[in-house]
């Protein structure tokens, strides 16, 4: 897979709290852990949305799908907020449902990778509440 370096470019405009990004791609070791291109398994490709969120796209190293879905910016780095659809290896949907602000929420749809059902799987939001809290992620 031809990988190309795409850097964040992010301007400012004095007195405007406007932002224009480019897309930015974070390289992953196996273990998910941010490494560089020659050392990657995976990488991460987040492309800005016109709300300030980031569709991002997870890549395995042979350039299919692991997952898709929207991030937004926290602090030094990014957290799940929004739809996400993961992908078995043939690329077929293994499950799809939202994140809020980096947990699970909600009912996800499950599949077999035949493409059947699983039976769907319910996150409480108070389960996500608790999971931010030991993150340290902030509520707001």
């Amino acid at each position: 897979m031809t990988r190309h370096i795409l850097l964040l470019l992010i301007i400012i405009l004095p007195g405007s709290a406007t932002w224009t990004c480019i897309a930015q791609v974070i390289y992953l070791d196996a273990g998910y852990q941010r490494v560089n291109e020659e050392a990657s398994k995976h990488s991460l490709t987040l492309n800005p949305l016109d709300d300030g969120s980031f569709m991002g796209k997870l890549l395995r190293e042979d350039g299919t799908v692991i997952f898709e879905g929207q991030y937004i910016s926290w602090k030094d780095t990014y957290i799940e907020n929004g739809s996400f659809t993961f992908f078995y290896p043939d690329e077929k949907i293994e499950s799809s449902g939202s994140y809020e602000r980096g947990a699970r929420t909600g009912v996800w749809k499950r599949y077999q990778s035949d493409g059947r059902a699983r039976p769907n799987r319910f996150y409480p939001p108070e389960g996500a509440a608790s999971l931010r809290r030991v993150l340290g992620i902030d509520q707001g």
